[in-house]
């Protein structure tokens, strides 16, 4: 036996613990890698869920903003519509008393176009603060749910082929 032969019989071994430790190593990152493609691919739900109550918020948002900005122009003029009326009261008026008691007259008319206005301002509110309860809940029951892997589901359709298999065999 050669010198090169005795060399090669003495480095099988290691060559062998080598490749073996090479194929462990490369199955570990295999089995990193599968686990860390799955959780990335079930990220895709939450962000779904989140993009879509960001979408419903920003609908809601603007919602918000123009029926209240209308509610404005609606108490602005109101309150012009009132200013024009007690104006129109005084040039009527004949004394300071007759004014002075047009004036307080007209007190309940404005009080009642207040608290309707008031109303109107709390009912949108209120509706939008329903709204935004809803997204809310809707968007953390979709962040709970656990969503289905691809891993997950092709085990569950080898599970339920199996079944289907055996059920087949028992009943030749």
């Amino acid at each position: 036996m050669n010198l090169t032969e005795r060399f090669f019989e003495m480095t099988a071994d290691v060559r062998d613990q080598a490749s073996t430790y090479a194929e462990r190593t490369a199955e570990a990152a295999r089995s990193t890698v599968e686990k860390a493609a799955e959780r990335v691919e079930s990220a895709a739900g939450p962000i779904d869920n989140l993009s879509s109550a960001a979408t419903r918020f920003n609908k809601l948002a603007h919602q918000y903003a123009d029926d209240m900005l209308s509610h404005q122009a609606n108490i602005l003029t109101g309150a012009l519509q009132d200013g024009a009326e007690r104006l129109r009261l005084l040039n009527k008026s004949t004394s300071l008393k007759s004014a002075y008691g047009a004036q307080i007259k007209y007190f309940g008319v404005t009080r009642d176009r207040l608290a309707r206005d008031a109303k109107v301002a709390m009912s949108i509110v209120s509706k939008t603060g329903t709204a935004l309860r809803s997204l809310a809940r809707d968007t953390l029951v979709g962040l709970k749910a656990k969503p289905a892997t691809a891993r997950r589901v092709a085990t569950q359709v080898r599970k339920a082929s199996r079944k289907t298999t055996r059920r087949v065999r028992k009943a030749a």
